[in-house]
């Protein structure tokens, strides 16, 4: 099984699937077969989905490994658009606190693992936090322009909210690592 990449298009020697860059700027791939365009990550994740259900002969696991890439081909390339990826941010929020109540926080990547989902969301939360940083210094860098009244009141707003984050993002980080080791610390205890 090989998938030769390059610059604009991703191919393999198993299967028909080819993966075809639709927006250098953006950097947005397109894969046969599949709806939606896709990070270069994503994509090369979709090409070796395609490459593990084009084996003859599959391998015990491969349906549990397929399951999982399949839920990272769930998330959307983030909008470059501050507006769209705002109401990317909003919908992902929903979707994160409604995750316990869903089927697919039983199926991979999770499992059910409330550690891991803790884990993850304390790094998107410090990512958000990195983003608030980087806003707070356009907002900076704008302070000639006209709206700098409004620049100054949203610098403050994302300023405000980012100890917050960071807070909440450690706290979160914490509490995932103290489940991962009470689940470890279960199953040494159930031998």
């Amino acid at each position: 099984m090989s998938v030769t990449i390059t610059d604009d298009t991703m191919t393999s020697d198993q299967n028909d699937t080819v993966a075809t860059l639709v927006d250098a700027e953006a950097g947005l791939w397109t894969v046969t077969g599949r709806h939606g365009v896709y990070t270069r990550n994503q994509a090369i994740t979709a090409m070796t989905i395609a490459e593990y259900k084009a084996r003859v002969t599959p391998h015990p696991n491969d349906a549990v490994f397929v399951a999982s890439w399949e839920q990272e081909l769930l998330v959307p390339p983030m909008p470059r658009d501050p507006w769209a990826l705002l109401q990317t941010l909003k919908a992902a929020a929903s979707a994160v606190r409604a995750l316990p109540g869903t089927d697919e926080f039983a199926a991979p990547p999770f499992g059910g693992d409330i550690g891991e989902c803790l884990l993850r969301i304390g790094d998107s939360v410090v990512d958000i936090g990195a983003a608030v940083d980087k806003l707070a210094d356009l907002a900076n860098e704008r302070g000639d322009d006209a709206e700098v009244h409004e620049w100054y009141r949203a610098e403050e707003r994302a300023s405000s909210a980012l100890p917050r984050l960071r807070d909440a993002g450690g706290e979160l980080h914490a509490a995932g690592i103290a489940a991962q080791r009470a689940q470890v610390e279960g199953a040494r205890a159930s031998k």
